[in-house]
């Protein structure tokens, strides 16, 4: 992945991750991030479609509904894996600062930095994972009331 085709904060991930030798781990975190928030506006402008139009069948939202459950299982697992990592990150760092309370030596502080270094990213990405489920959530119960004939949704903004 080129680094300027990047934004800021984005192309810094990628350098800092690139300098620590985890080659593609930055780029893995970013593609989904991107992922995650293009399919949610590609879902947002569907409904938005949908809501507009007259003649949407059953099947097609029925077709919606379902690619739009794989998706979010998908990212659920996504998800629940960035937890994992990023509850132990912190456990790690917790770990750490105990540590460098307790021995007052010049490691457990790098140490403690390091994590605090590769933790601040975890959150932020997973941040960004649980909001964009949530909203995915919501996305499907739009699709559930219109598969269900209901024109409240229809005169609800997106």
């Amino acid at each position: 992945m080129s680094v300027g085709l990047l934004s800021g904060r984005d192309a810094q991930t990628v350098l800092l991750c690139r300098k620590l030798g985890w080659t593609g781990q930055a780029e893995r975190i970013i593609r989904m991030e991107q992922r995650i928030l293009q399919y949610r506006k590609f879902m947002d402008e569907e409904l938005l479609r949908l809501s507009k139009e007259q003649n949407v069948t059953e099947e097609e939202i029925s077709r919606i509904k379902k690619e739009h459950l794989v998706q979010i299982s998908l990212f659920q697992h996504e998800r629940l894996v960035h937890l994992i990592v990023t509850v132990t990150f912190a456990l790690l760092e917790m770990l750490a600062i105990l540590l460098t309370v307790v021995s007052r030596e010049l490691f457990p502080i790098l140490l403690s930095g390091a994590l605090l270094i590769l933790l601040i990213p975890y959150v932020r990405h997973y941040y960004i994972l649980e909001n964009e489920v949530q909203k995915m959530y919501g996305q499907y119960d739009a699709l559930c009331s219109l598969s269900m004939g209901n024109t409240a949704f229809r005169q609800r903004k997106l």
